[in-house]
Parts: structure tokens; C-alpha cells; sequence
């Protein structure tokens, strides 16, 4: 996971970070989502419980904040 804020473009760009962090083998269950506005941009939240595959006791959670300067989200 990122130690702070950080800056992408395009979808390309997003999906690749999105699969190093979460691309592996591991279950995932999507706690709470949501969705709202601050200022100009579109706010995401979501918070997950992931295990590894073949070990559900090794489950934790993992909580992001995304900030997109576009409405829309392709």
C-alpha cells in the first residue's frame, strides 16, 4: 500500500496500480462503499476484508479514499 497520497491519470494507469496492490490470489469481501462529492471532485470509499486464498484466518482489513477531478469514472 502507497505511505501517502498519490497521483494517476486515465484508467490505464489506475486498473495497473489497482492490480498491483489487489492483483494476487487472495478472497475479498467489499464491507461498505460509498460515494460523494467534495469541492469539484468525486470522493470514493470502500473498505474490504481480504484473505489469502488458501488460508481464511489470515483475513485484514483494508480501508482506501480516491479522489477523481472528473465526474465520470470510466
Amino acid at each position: 500500500m502507497p505511505p501517502g497520497p498519490i497521483d494517476l491519470t486515465g484508467a490505464a494507469e489506475t486498473v495497473s496500480r489497482f492490480e498491483q496492490w489487489f492483483g494476487g490470489e487472495d478472497d475479498f469481501e467489499i464491507l461498505d462503499a460509498s460515494v460523494g462529492q467534495v469541492g469539484t471532485r468525486l470522493y470514493l470509499r470502500w473498505r474490504v476484508r481480504m484473505s489469502s486464498a488458501g488460508d481464511p484466518s489470515s483475513g485484514r482489513l483494508v480501508e482506501q479514499h480516491a479522489f477523481t477531478s472528473r465526474e465520470r469514472i470510466v
